[in-house]
């Protein structure tokens, strides 16, 4: 795929044309007894599809560059894919809008996730945490989404045995603080 067709997986007409849901996250975890879920996609034609799917579920359109949701109001993000379909050009040195785009994803999920010492007593061991489960190698990734005055980072390598391909597994922990910064600039990210 050239750069061209890479740009186009980050507009919502690419999967409004291309869309077909294999995923079993959203039952997986429901069957794990997470029923309070909110889905979002920038894609009409993939929220319609997971809305006829799971209908007792909360499925949105918004953009997660620019959330429609109030500050400190999620226990936990889990990213399968969102920012793997931002990411192209070089990985050594992206694009000024993929860094843009990579940017205002990123602060979005710091300004949501509520801390762990505001969360409900039910929550609190998961609260203020961010998953992102991806391909990428740590060296790119960690300088996109490190913002350690809000989280700590964590990766996990994701393995199955010889002969699997090799996911990673990003845990950003919110620290405990509410007055911690909602965000942090660029200035702020982690080189690696």
């Amino acid at each position: 795929m050239g750069e061209t067709e890479l740009k186009q997986l980050g507009l919502p007409e690419y999967w409004d044309e291309r869309y077909k849901d294999e995923s079993t996250l959203t039952s997986d975890l429901v069957n794990l007894g997470y029923h309070d879920q909110i889905s979002v996609d920038f894609s009409n034609t993939v929220i319609a599809q997971m809305q006829s799917r799971y209908p007792n579920l909360d499925w949105r359109v918004d953009d997660v560059r620019h959330l429609q949701l109030e500050d400190r109001s999620i226990d936990i993000a889990i990213d399968k894919g969102t920012m793997d379909a931002m990411l192209y050009g070089s990985p050594w040195d992206p694009p000024p809008e993929v860094q843009d785009n990579v940017a205002k994803y990123v602060n979005e999920i710091a300004r949501l996730l509520r801390p762990k010492d505001i969360a409900d007593h039910f929550a609190i061991a998961f609260s203020g945490k961010w998953i992102y489960i991806t391909f990428r190698q740590p060296h790119f990734v960690k300088a996109q989404v490190a913002r350690d005055s809000i989280w700590n980072l964590r990766v996990v390598r994701l393995d199955d045995g010889p002969g699997t391909f090799e996911y990673f597994g990003y845990i950003m922990a919110k620290h405990d603080s509410p007055n911690q910064g909602l965000t942090a600039g660029p200035s702020e990210r982690e080189t690696a």
